[in-house]
């Protein structure tokens, strides 16, 4: 092996190294379920690279080219039957790592930048599958409330329908987090993002119910966590999904409206959102809620029921018209001098 191959070589070693050890928890400061999503797909994305190649040399930064990128989603495809969404987080995986690379590399500018311009690929949007509230009844009313385990799934599945919580916003809720008296939880969401909500009285009195009466004895480092599994540990996303998909087969519910997407958490949240925009709720009561970081994540609700469309629409027209400005503004902006820059930052 020549001593470029192995420099080489070496510096893509190091700069996946600091890719998931500096750069996405310390810099972006991502959760560790992005870093595990990332890690995931650079495992898949160097071994297919290694395979296909063919070769007992070391990778190196040059081998990754646009190239290779698709012909890797391609695969993820046609040969892994991965769905498009998987694929586009593959491919969001991928481009973050070369976005890193150009701040170290910047004289491999013209091979990392071509990499961004791969195209997230465009999917159907899939209609959104939510339970009607009689639905909700037949699932809570089959849960053995006799037992822990029963009393813990029951709780899970109000905190779901209260709130719209995701799996792993319900696997990360606090002891301290829960105030009874205000009736309020905080919730850890995406891009480790608190927010607090209000929760039902009904709510409110599972919670105690559960802490006082049915909440195991915790491993010291889960003690303060919410919820706790048998084994006295933190729930998982796998264990919650497959609560749910438990009791909807439990339930005396038509096959029809038992399919793979149902038995998921989404199915839940997505039943949360609908049920607070019939009860009148605006979209960014909603947004706020969910912990939707767009508005327009929030809006694909308006869909579902036609009856209150049109009613929630104009009121989202009204709290949006003041926001948009009447005139362009009426000076330009010909800043010659970072002093001057610097001076209108200070007035900002």
């Amino acid at each position: 092996m020549s001593s470029s191959s192995s420099v080489a070589h070496d510096d893509l070693a190091r700069l996946i190294a600091y890719f998931f050890r500096e750069y996405l928890p310390t810099h972006k400061g991502v959760s560790p379920n992005t870093i595990r999503s990332y890690r995931d797909t650079f495992k898949l994305f160097l071994s297919w690279l290694r395979d296909s190649k063919d070769s007992k040399k070391p990778l190196v930064l040059s081998d990754i080219r646009p190239k290779e990128i698709l012909e890797f989603l391609r695969h993820l495809e046609t040969d892994r039957l991965n769905s498009i969404s998987t694929r586009n987080a593959r491919l969001a995986g991928i481009k973050t790592f070369f976005l890193m690379c150009y701040l170290h590399r910047p004289e491999l500018k013209p091979e990392l930048e071509a990499i961004q311009f791969i195209p997230k690929k465009k999917m159907n949007t899939p209609l959104i599958d939510f339970f009607e509230h009689e639905d909700v009844m037949k699932m809570l009313s089959v849960v053995d409330r006799s037992t822990a385990s029963g009393a813990k799934d029951f709780l899970i599945l109000n905190l779901l329908y209260d709130t719209g919580m995701r799996a792993s916003e319900v696997c990360g809720l606090r002891l301290d987090g829960f105030n009874s008296a205000a009736r309020t939880i905080e919730i850890l969401g995406k891009g480790n993002k608190w927010r607090k909500i209000h929760v039902w009285p009904r709510t409110v009195e599972l919670i105690n119910n559960y802490i006082h009466e049915w909440r195991k004895s915790p491993r010291p480092i889960f003690r303060d966590l919410l919820i706790i599994n048998h084994c006295g540990k933190t729930l998982t996303r796998f264990g919650v999904h497959k609560l749910c998909a438990k009791y909807l087969k439990k339930a005396d519910i038509p096959k029809q409206i038992r399919s793979a997407k149902r038995s998921s958490v989404h199915s839940w949240r997505h039943t949360a959102a609908v049920n607070m925009i019939r009860q009148g709720y605006s979209l960014l009561e909603v947004k706020v809620r969910l912990g939707h970081a767009r508005l327009e994540s929030t809006m694909k609700y308006l869909n579902l029921d036609l009856s209150i469309k049109k009613e929630r629409v104009t009121e989202l027209l009204r709290f949006t018209e003041h926001l948009l400005p009447s005139t362009l503004p009426a000076q330009s902006v010909a800043w010659k001098t970072t002093d001057e820059v610097i001076a209108f930052l200070k007035s900002v």
